[in-house]
């Protein structure tokens, strides 16, 4: 049970309880979300989404607060991307204000909002955020653990959001993908709960590339952005995998890098990916960087260093019939 993996699991019978924290994995996101003013805006209870700035508090009202005409305004709040940013205050300067902060937010979600009530996907990016804080606010070397009670609080609102979410996944398209990436996150860094459940998203998230990215490599939403922001939990999920030790399904390699070459003829000499179809005009030459790395490819290298690195593609015309 949970319970026992919280007792059993601890490398060192001497620590606190509270000092319990979640195993380390690959995040796919770790450079971003490390802005201050940011972190500073949170802790004094004031969170902004396009474009809009609401103060809602420390322990929020987290069903009625924020824009009640605005659902895609709460929708981006209750993902708590703000939590990486604490951390990222919090490792670099120590105050432990930062970290309290982060511990009010989630508490209060705990405390107010049922397992279920959101929609699968943004479940999935909340859950996936509170693992990649609560790790990088354990790297700290200040870090001297939770409040008492709060971490086992929240690997059992995990463990239960994971078992809902497996249980409503979406049928396919990007929101399929970040919900098994959120469940290999969840598998890995909490394995004693389920050591099944990263092979099983791991499997999942196989059949979603087959499915989703075209033998083209273009991914079937047909949207640039969108595109490349699956691509990127694709291959988080090799990362992972290889860290883990776990074996990739067949065929996986192939089609990742199928989609890689996409996101490489699509992106303009200044760096910027433009916006077709939905979503926006973004910079994801670290995502190419990612994939030079992962696949030891020299014309990703090239593209993501605006080419000081690496060498140029052989082809500089790209045709994607499929698509």
């Amino acid at each position: 049970t949970v319970r026992e993996w919280i007792v059993t699991g601890l490398a060192m019978p001497t620590k606190r309880l509270e000092l319990i924290s979640p195993l380390p994995v690959i995040c796919v996101i770790d450079h971003l979300y490390r802005d201050l003013a940011v972190a500073d805006a949170a802790r004094r209870g004031r969170f902004t989404h396009a474009g809009v700035e609401l103060v809602l508090g420390r322990r929020p009202d987290w069903i009625d607060g924020g824009l009640a005409d605005d659902v895609e305004w709460r929708i981006e709040w209750v993902k708590l991307y703000e939590g990486l940013a604490l951390a990222h205050a919090y490792s670099i300067t120590g105050e432990i204000d930062y970290l309290t902060a982060w511990e009010d937010l989630v508490e209060t979600f705990c405390d107010q909002v049922a397992v279920g009530a959101d929609v699968s996907d943004v479940t999935a990016r909340r859950v996936q955020n509170w693992l990649y804080a609560w790790r990088r606010f354990a790297d700290a070397p200040h870090y001297d653990g939770l409040r008492p009670g709060l971490a086992e609080r929240i690997a059992e609102r995990v463990i239960a959001d994971a078992e809902h979410l497996r249980l409503h996944l979406t049928p396919h398209r990007n929101h399929r993908t970040l919900e098994l990436y959120a469940l290999l996150i969840v598998g890995l860094s909490l394995p004693d709960y389920d050591d099944g459940l990263a092979r099983f998203a791991l499997d999942e998230l196989g059949e979603n590339l087959s499915t989703d990215v075209w033998t083209d490599g273009v991914h079937r939403e047909c949207s640039t952005d969108y595109h490349c922001i699956a691509l990127r939990s694709y291959l988080g999920a090799i990362a992972n995998a290889r860290a883990a030790g776990l074996d990739l399904p067949d065929g996986y390699l192939d089609r990742a890098s199928l989609a890689l070459d996409f996101a490489l003829h699509i992106q303009r000499p200044d760096g910027l990916t433009p916006s077709f179809s939905d979503g926006d005009t973004v910079d994801f030459r670290e995502l190419l960087a990612f994939g030079a790395e992962l696949f030891d490819r020299d014309d990703l290298r090239w593209a993501a260093t605006r080419g000081t690195a690496g060498c140029a593609p052989t082809c500089s015309d790209a045709t994607f019939p499929v698509a």
